[in-house]
Formats: C-alpha cells, sequence, structure tokens
C-alpha cells in the first residue's frame, strides 16, 4: 500500500512536469506564431500595432529587425505594467513600447499605422482600424488579413519626377501642408495624441 502511494505521488509529480512543459511550450509556440504572423503579412517594416499585448511577451516577439517599431496596446493596466517589466527586461524598451488604451479609440493619426495584429476579439471598431492604417497597410485580426486599397484620390509617382513628361505636379488631392502627429502616456496611464501642420 505505501509503495503504490509512492508510485502515485511520483506519476502525479511527473503529470505535474508535464502539464508545465506543454504551456511553457505553447507560451513560445504563441511567441512563434506572432512572429510568423509579422513575417507572413508581407509589410517589411513600419509601425506595427498589437492589439490587447497582455503580458508583452508575444508584443516583443513581433520585432523581426529595426526596420520596424512594434506598439503593444491593452485596455488592463495591469497587464501593461508585466509588459513594459518583461520589454525593458529584454532590453527591447524603444523599438517595443505599450500603452493603455480605452477600447474603441487608436491613438494614432490617419494612415499612420503599417499592421495591425489581434489575436483576440477586437473592441475597436472596423472604421477606426481601417482610419489608422496606412494605404497597403494590413490588419490580420483572428487570422483573417485585410489590406486597406490604395485611395484613388492619392497620385502614384512612378518615377522622379511623376510621369514621363517631368511635371512635378500630380492629380493628387490629399496632398497638403505636412502634419505631423505626436502623443504621450501620461501618469494617469491615459494616452494622448495631437497633431499639428508645419
Amino acid at each position: 500500500m505505501v509503495l503504490s502511494l509512492a508510485r502515485m505521488g511520483s506519476a502525479m509529480k511527473s503529470a505535474q512536469f508535464i502539464v508545465v512543459s506543454l504551456m511553457m511550450l505553447a507560451q513560445n509556440l504563441n511567441a512563434a506564431n506572432m512572429a510568423d504572423t509579422v513575417k507572413e503579412s508581407g509589410i517589411t517594416g513600419g509601425i506595427v500595432v498589437h492589439l490587447d499585448c497582455g503580458d508583452g511577451k508575444d508584443t516583443a516577439s513581433m520585432l523581426l529587425n529595426d526596420s520596424y517599431l512594434v506598439h503593444g496596446l491593452d485596455t488592463d493596466a495591469a497587464n501593461i505594467a508585466k509588459a513594459k517589466e518583461f520589454i525593458r527586461s529584454k532590453n527591447l524598451y524603444g523599438k517595443v513600447s505599450v500603452a493603455q488604451y480605452d477600447g474603441k479609440t487608436l491613438p494614432y493619426g490617419d494612415s499612420m499605422v503599417n499592421l495591425i495584429v489581434a489575436s483576440g476579439d477586437v473592441s475597436v471598431d472596423q472604421a477606426e482600424l481601417m482610419r489608422v492604417l496606412a494605404p497597403l497597410g494590413a490588419m490580420i485580426v483572428n487570422g483573417r488579413k485585410t489590406v486597406k486599397p490604395w485611395p484613388a484620390e492619392i497620385g502614384d509617382w512612378p518615377q522622379y519626377m511623376n510621369k514621363a513628361d517631368n511635371n512635378a505636379v500630380a492629380m493628387d488631392s490629399v496632398a497638403g501642408p505636412r502634419v505631423f502627429s505626436s502623443g504621450l502616456t501620461g501618469q494617469d496611464g491615459a494616452v494622448r495624441t495631437w497633431q499639428f501642420q508645419w
């Protein structure tokens, strides 16, 4: 009887070890999946936004090289604190950052983000997601990829002086004065953005 209890205890410890190992493997696979998601998106650089970033591990894995800036957003202040701690521990802060948001409004100017990734349900309205995406930018939500089309209002410049006639004038109705967007996260955790013309 004592021997069988010892065997059961040993079997329970083995089972616990297997469960913990599987959980760690699942976390590593999820981080690898997020990096693969960025690779498979076709976006080769720019601003990458990870919605509902959680503890920041998946967000940090999305930084493939120096041509990307990765920004994680979450509505939970505790998640943001964990994510900041993790990102700093990996010495990635700056190239990867996180901020709290309200779950509805994204803290970016129009057509500013190259890739948005979300692995769960998204509380942000589709119109808001498309507002911040740059033309030809991609959004991957629950494995479904959507690419923002190139607007007809924006002309294309196939060569240095626009077209073959070397006329540096385009039929672009969107062009205007330079508009800069800036933002910061206050001590209260709220993200504040503003735009100004120059």
